[in-house]
């Protein structure tokens, strides 16, 4: 039997494009919070998607990630204008977070 493989996308604030990043089996909470570099928060963008991000970002400051921003208006207009995405973040499936 194969190993679970499970696929993210990084959208980091310092990068013009967003990149695949995979994990041998599934991802841990340790590695989520060191990718977007504190607590974690979920926000469900489309299909059976979240968006990971740091749930303290606005408060801590972080830089507007264009990326994320740009991906949550094409996929979620509605909700687009009610949040400002800050930080680094990753999608995932929901069937990788369990």
């Amino acid at each position: 039997m194969k190993n679970k493989k499970t696929e993210i996308i990084v959208l980091e604030t310092t990068q013009k494009k967003e990149y695949v990043k995979y994990y041998p089996n599934s991802i841990s909470l340790k590695q989520m919070q060191d990718i977007v570099g504190g607590s974690i928060e979920l926000l469900y963008v489309h299909d059976d998607i979240f968006m990971v991000l740091n749930e303290e970002g606005l408060i801590r400051n972080l830089k507007v990630n264009q990326l994320a921003n740009q991906y949550l208006k094409k996929n979620m207009p509605k909700m687009a204008h009610l949040y400002q995405i800050v930080g680094d973040v990753f999608l995932i499936q929901n069937k990788f977070l369990n």
